[in-house]
């Protein structure tokens, strides 16, 4: 993707992000280039039920685009009471949540006031039409389907798809067939038939194979990448709910692209896994190494916890 001109890159970053671009109420709006140029800078990121995107009294760097399903906003008393429910389209970040709600409001009532606008002026149209007066009748010469088209053309060239067929089989056989030789040019020109459709029919299966690998291959890279996962959790002794919501993740990775973002990349890269889930994963598999070490001992659990996340 890196390799490809800055233009080509837009037109295919666009056409990615154009669903959720025009179902938000804050781009749908705006102009074709300008989309273009954001589209660049979009990710798609994937959350399960109950991951935190958002903690209290954090800096928002980015802007969220909610595309499927629903984000809930927590009281800052318990952080377990929703206050206000974002579904599809919803934009926030540091300002956008501020300016999204009059936005909502003014469109509703711009749509009501459009269809009751269109509705009368449809309206008065029929009103103002004249009855018109239809004569139905048949056609002679109706344009035929393209089946019946093809259908007449294979009935006069029946001598020329029987020549066909019994040349192919005659070239795809490995035996003499129905020829019998009767002298040497015979014999040299069955061998050479018999030769050939040999090696046309090893071709053929090696096509074949090359295919099938073909369609198998993201589904072979898939499933290393869910092996060396599931080695990773048994040897640092992954708690059950970790490993749960880990197969969870690269389930709905396969159900929405077949794990590409996965297949090529480490599986706990940043812009794929969600930070959340990453960093659970690491502070479990590196905190048993830190705590051992007598330096770390004395320092409390979120000091730890900060070096698992970032360390290397």
């Amino acid at each position: 993707m890196r390799l490809l001109p800055a233009p080509l890159q837009m037109e295919i970053c666009y056409d990615l992000n154009a669903v959720p671009l025009y179902s938000s109420l804050i781009f749908r709006k705006l102009p074709e280039a300008f989309l273009r140029r954001l589209s660049v800078t979009m990710t798609h990121q994937f959350y399960l039920p109950g991951d935190i995107v958002y903690n209290q009294n954090q800096n928002k760097t980015i802007m969220i685009c909610i595309t499927s399903g629903v984000l809930e906003l927590l009281s800052d008393e318990d952080d377990e009471s929703p206050m206000i429910s974002f579904a599809k389209g919803t934009c926030f970040g540091e300002i956008s949540l501020v300016y999204n709600i009059p936005d909502i409001i003014t469109k509703i009532r711009n749509e009501i006031q459009e269809r009751i606008s269109d509705s009368r002026r449809r309206k008065q149209e029929q009103n103002n039409q004249n009855p018109l007066s239809l004569n139905i009748y048949a056609s002679k010469h109706r344009k035929k389907s393209a089946i019946k088209c093809l259908k007449e053309k294979l009935r006069t060239k029946y001598h020329i798809l029987t020549a066909i067929y019994f040349a192919t089989t005659t070239l795809l056989s490995v035996g003499f067939g129905d020829f019998a030789p009767g002298d040497q040019f015979d014999m040299a020109f069955i061998a050479f038939l018999s030769l050939y459709g040999v090696l046309l029919t090893g071709y053929c299966v090696s096509e074949f194979s090359a295919v099938v690998t073909h369609w198998s291959r993201t589904k072979t890279a898939f499933l290393e990448v869910i092996i060396t996962i599931d080695r990773f959790m048994k040897e640092n002794n992954m708690h059950p709910a970790i490993k749960s919501r880990i197969m969870a993740f690269y389930e709905l990775q396969w159900q929405y692209n077949s794990g590409v973002e996965l297949t090529g990349e480490n599986w706990l890269e940043r812009t794929v896994v969600p930070s959340e889930l990453r960093k659970k994963v690491l502070h479990q598999a590196r905190f048993k190494t830190l705590t051992s070490i007598r330096f770390f001992q004395v320092k409390n659990k979120a000091f730890i916890h900060t070096l698992t996340e970032n360390g290397h």
